[in-house]
């Protein structure tokens, strides 16, 4: 799985083809949320494989977040 964070958009891809697509929208309802800090949690799944795991992984969404 690869992720890639951008200010206003989100693409996360599962051998090369693209799952999640966020637009500006979803970003900017986050952004506007006094309780954000500007990090976001992505699981990674693996179906039907013997002694498979969920993974989490945190990481920073670089926004200009400005007071509101």
């Amino acid at each position: 799985m690869r992720v890639d964070a951008h200010p206003r958009r989100l693409l996360a891809y599962v051998n090369d083809e693209l799952v999640i697509d966020t637009d500006a929208k979803i970003i900017n309802e986050w952004r506007l949320r006094r309780d954000w800090d500007g990090r976001v949690g992505v699981i990674a799944l693996t179906m039907d494989e013997p002694g498979a795991a969920a993974r989490f992984t945190q990481f920073d969404i670089y926004a200009d977040n400005q007071e509101p």
